[in-house]
């Protein structure tokens, strides 16, 4: 028996919401679609128990089980891609972890009601050591003293600007006070645009990039990695190398990324360009 589902998963901004707008489906008749029993068998589950649990949002799906919804619901490709995407967002804020990546994916898609940084917002806080300070407050031995926070930046910064990129971080509301005027992250996900030209984004990479070429002398290779390679690529297929690479950043950040407050700050830059004028 297939379901015929009137509302698609592209209609919902959690899958929670989506698992349970499916079980809540009724025929023509008035009787129901489906059991929850019965889906949970029909999902190779002996026991509806853990899909309850889903349903109730106390545990997430598995991948191995997200792929068996997304066949018995007929799912097409990016249905597919949306409902991975929402249960990946869930499980990294539930972890604590950076939610930046799937925030990106989930834009493409035109499904997220989460933060993106337009350029305004943007250019104001483009230069390198906003986003560095902004990490670096989530790390245990963050103290509120711009003479420390210059120092711990390696002196890239004067204690001035390590206080001018606070008000700034303050001012846009990425950064708050407790009632105790201690410092914390208040939006955790910052995004700016994506393929739009932009003096300040351009900016912001050429700095990123100087900060990894000062890195080549100034740290010992335990604590940096640089690799290149100069390969050739059909160009219709650019636009694939970049979904993988974005891919990949999402898989780091997994990986990688850990819980606030603690932890050394890091940067990862990845660079595709060509070598070659378009004529």
């Amino acid at each position: 028996m297939t379901i015929k589902n009137n509302l698609s998963i592209l209609d919902f901004e959690s899958h929670v919401d989506y698992l349970n707008y499916v079980l809540k489906q009724v025929n023509q008749d008035g009787s129901k679609v489906l059991t929850l029993e019965r889906w949970a068998k029909r999902l190779g589950y002996k026991s509806p128990s853990s899909l309850s649990m889903i349903l109730k949002g106390q545990r997430l799906p598995s991948q191995e089980l997200v792929h068996s919804i997304a066949d018995d619901l007929n799912f097409t490709a990016e249905e597919r891609r949306y409902f991975d995407l929402l249960v990946r967002l869930q499980k990294q804020k539930n972890k604590g972890k950076d939610v930046s990546i799937t925030l990106k994916e989930l834009s493409k898609l035109g499904k997220t009601n989460q933060h993106v940084v337009n350029l305004d917002e943007f250019n104001f806080i483009s230069d390198w050591q906003h986003l560095a300070i902004k990490q670096l407050v989530r790390t245990k031995e963050f103290v509120e003293d711009t003479k420390w926070i210059s120092k711990k930046l390696g002196g890239k910064i004067t204690p001035a600007q390590a206080r001018k990129a606070i008000n700034s971080l303050l001012k846009l509301k990425i950064l708050e006070r407790t009632k105790s005027g201690k410092l914390f992250v208040a939006r955790d996900s910052l995004e700016s645009t994506n393929d739009i030209p932009s003096a300040a984004i351009k900016d912001h990479h050429k700095q990123m990039m100087m900060r990894a070429i000062e890195a080549i002398d100034e740290q010992v290779v335990e604590k940096r990695q640089m690799n290149s390679m100069t390969f050739r690529i059909d160009p219709e297929k650019v636009a694939e190398a970049k979904e993988k690479i974005i891919q990949f950043l999402y898989q780091f950040n997994e990986d990688y990324a850990i819980e606030e407050k603690g932890g050394e700050v890091y940067q990862l830059n990845l660079q595709l360009f060509s070598h070659v004028k378009s004529e």
